[in-house]
This record gives C-alpha cells, sequence and structure tokens, in this order.
C-alpha cells in the first residue's frame, strides 16, 4: 500500500473544506432569504427647506404697574366726554324723530275727526233744514206772546190776559218770603200781582229786557225794581212760560241771581 505524499494530503484536504463550505451555502442562504423588517425612513427635506428651530420665548421680569400719566389721563377723559356727547346728541335725535312722528300722527287723527264731525253737522242740518222755518216761526209766535202778557199785566188790561193766558194756568213762586207759593188760573194771577203792588206801595217797575223762545216754551229776562218800608230792591230774574195752541199754561218764577235778599226785601206773613 502506497503512502500517500504531502502534495496529495493537501490536495485532499482542500478538496474537504471546499465541500464544506458547499453544504453549509444552502443554510446561509436560507438565513439570507428571511424578510427584515425595513426601518422607517425619515422624509426628505424639500429642497431650498432649511428646518429650523422655534425660538424660545423670552420670559421679562414681572414690572410693577405705572400710573397713567396726566396726558393720559386728560386724554381718556376727552374721549369719554367724546362718547357721552355722542350718545347724548343721537338721544337727542331720536328724541326729535320721535316728537315729529308724533306731532304728524295727532294731526292727522285730529284732521279725521274734524272731517268727521263736520260730515256729521253737515248731515244734521241736512235732516232738519227743513222743519227749521217751521220752528222759528213757532218760537217768534210765542216770544210775540209773552211780550203782549208782560205789557198786558203791568198796564193791567184783563181783556188782553184773558186771550193770552189759558183759564188753567199755574204760577209757581219760589223762595220763602210771603209773596211764595202756586198760584191758580186767572184770579189767582190777579191775586199775585195786587200782593206785589200793595207789599211795594204802588213802586213796583218792571224793564223786560228780553224773551227767548222755542216752540213749547219761553224765557224771559227782566229787572224788577221796589221800595218797600225804605229799603230798595233792584233785582234781575228769570222768568220761564210753557205755551200751548197759543196761550201760556204754566210759569215758573221769578228766579233771581240774589234770592235771599229778595225774600228778605218781600218779607214773610203779615
Amino acid at each position: 500500500m502506497e503512502t500517500p505524499t504531502t502534495s496529495e494530503t493537501t490536495q485532499t484536504d482542500a478538496q474537504r473544506a471546499t465541500a464544506s463550505e458547499v453544504a453549509e451555502r444552502p443554510t446561509k442562504a436560507k438565513r439570507t432569504a428571511a424578510p427584515r423588517k425595513a426601518a422607517p425612513r425619515k422624509p426628505a427635506a424639500k429642497r431650498g427647506v432649511t428646518a429650523q428651530k422655534a425660538p424660545r420665548a423670552r420670559v421679562s421680569p414681572p414690572q410693577a404697574p405705572q400710573e397713567p400719566t396726566p396726558e393720559k389721563q386728560r386724554g381718556l377723559v376727552n374721549q369719554l366726554g367724546g362718547l357721552i356727547t355722542g350718545a347724548g346728541g343721537a338721544l337727542v335725535g331720536t328724541a326729535k324723530i320721535a316728537g315729529r312722528t308724533a306731532t304728524h300722527l295727532g294731526t292727522t287723527i285730529g284732521r279725521s275727526t274734524l272731517g268727521a264731525g263736520r260730515a256729521v253737522i253737515s248731515t244734521t242740518e241736512r235732516m232738519v233744514g227743513t222743519l227749521r222755518p217751521a220752528a222759528h216761526a213757532e218760537a217768534e209766535a210765542n216770544a210775540a206772546i209773552v211780550r203782549r202778557a208782560y205789557r198786558a199785566l203791568l198796564k193791567r188790561e184783563l181783556p188782553v190776559l184773558e186771550q193770552l193766558i189759558a183759564e188753567e194756568v199755574v204760577w209757581h213762586v219760589p223762595g220763602r218770603s210771603a209773596l211764595a207759593g202756586d198760584y191758580t188760573g186767572r184770579e189767582g194771577i190777579s191775586q199775585l200781582f195786587a200782593r206785589l203792588a200793595e207789599r211795594s206801595g204802588g213802586t213796583l217797575r218792571v224793564d223786560l229786557h228780553d224773551v227767548t223762545a222755542s216752540g213749547e216754551h219761553a224765557v224771559a229776562l227782566h229787572e224788577l225794581r221796589a221800595t218797600r218800608e225804605g229799603a230798595k230792591l233792584s233785582s234781575k230774574q228769570l222768568v220761564v212760560f210753557h205755551i200751548h195752541a197759543g196761550r201760556i199754561t204754566e210759569v215758573w218764577g221769578p228766579v233771581s241771581m240774589t234770592q235771599y235778599e229778595d225774600d228778605g226785601f218781600w218779607g214773610g206773613e203779615s
């Protein structure tokens, strides 16, 4: 048996080593083929843009509050005054506008009311216009009757009084004197005037001032003068007459403006 030489031994060792490397290669390949987790990539910075760090805020040490200078105070006062003046002007302007609106509204309402009133008056006048001539003529006739009755009473013209005074006439004399009371019929009226003449001692005077009348009534205004026991009377009096069918049917008066003085002048029952 031949003994291997040194060169052969070296070659054989080299082949073994190569075969061993070939046998181990698949295992390394397998290890290399295992997937690896990719490391997160940082976003690439844009070209021409350099990232800068935010500047740190500087903390100033606390300072004591400073009082405003007189100039600043005057400025603040002026500004406040200007605001108050402007607000006042706005309020005044608003009040003026409201006043004008109210005045215009009141004028409009007043004119409307006045127009409505005039329309009512005009309608009423048209409705009663046909009655005016007759009513006016009747009132004038009644006033004339009263005037004739005054003349007849003062002159004691009994025939004229019988034509003007109804037989059942009633005369109401107010007050608390001896003459107060009701006088019925023509004889009662004659008795009334007889007592007036007696108490005045024949000094009785009556001045007729005016007579106003309507379709059924007449009102006479006269002044009565008389003297009694040294006392004098001057009294303005009203007498109301009711007239029917051209004759006086009822009388109220005389009513005096100084009724207490008149009652004292005529006195009580003798």
